[in-house]
């Protein structure tokens, strides 16, 4: 029988947190990254809309699930919508 042999991880597991704070420019594993006040700032008003209606399930927000359900789907409707505009602005009157 053949062997099968594993590559050895070059990052061992115990550094991966580490390394993936410091990686990570949204500060999802270091909320002390400067940016993160000005992202939270700007979806903070998109997620209040979902958080009056949906509570948190497990201390887990679901509200920037829906607001990226909503925006793509907000997307669909414009990317189908923009070749029956740019018909209408071109057919004379």
């Amino acid at each position: 029988m053949a062997e099968i042999k594993v590559p050895a991880c070059p990052i061992p597991i115990q550094n991966t947190k580490l390394v993936m704070s410091q990686a990570h420019p949204t500060g999802w594993f270091n909320p002390h990254v400067p940016i993160t006040p000005v992202l939270d700032a700007l979806t903070r008003p998109f997620y209040a809309i979902f958080r009056r209606f949906i509570p948190p399930i497990g201390n887990v927000d679901l509200s920037p699930l829906f607001v990226l359900v909503l925006a793509q789907i907000a997307l669909i409707l414009l990317d189908n919508l923009a070749p029956l505009v740019a018909r209408l602005v071109q057919t004379p009157v």
